[in-house]
């Protein structure tokens, strides 16, 4: 019996654009800032990933929230990196970095990136924090 394949089976499929910031509440629910692209981190440095560096998150990944750090991105419009330290749409509710745990044999090509606040938190346990964004 034959079996039909999608097409991009086994291809790597880039976004056309680049994906836009995510951040959580203090809950631990987790939003797309499209006023902000998405920023990856390599050694201590913020960095904006190339299109060729980005794939659909891989099945058995998980998403990580990360207390205690503003999340980083990119302004589309002067290419600074900035940080969000408030909840756009409820400061109230807080806001966190968020980073994904790519399921194994994938690999991770930027950290995720994020800036500390004022509380000194403690180390994050190891694991491999991704930068990841929403496309």
């Amino acid at each position: 019996m034959k079996v039909s394949l999608p097409k991009n089976r086994g291809q790597v499929v880039h976004p056309a654009a680049m994906p836009c910031l995510l951040f959580a509440d203090r809950q631990g629910k987790i939003f797309d800032f499209p006023d902000l692209q998405m920023a990856g981190r390599s050694a201590r440095d913020i960095c904006r990933p190339e299109l060729t560096d980005l794939i659909p998150l891989p099945e058995g990944s998980e998403l990580f929230v990360l207390p205690h750090r503003y999340p980083a991105g990119f302004d589309p419009q002067d290419g600074q990196a900035a940080i969000l330290k408030e909840n756009p749409d409820n400061p109230a509710a807080g806001i966190q970095a968020v980073a994904a745990f790519i399921s194994p044999a994938h690999a991770s090509i930027h950290l995720t990136s994020f800036a500390k606040d004022e509380s000194r938190p403690p180390p994050l346990p190891l694991f491999a924090y991704t930068a990841v964004g929403w496309y």
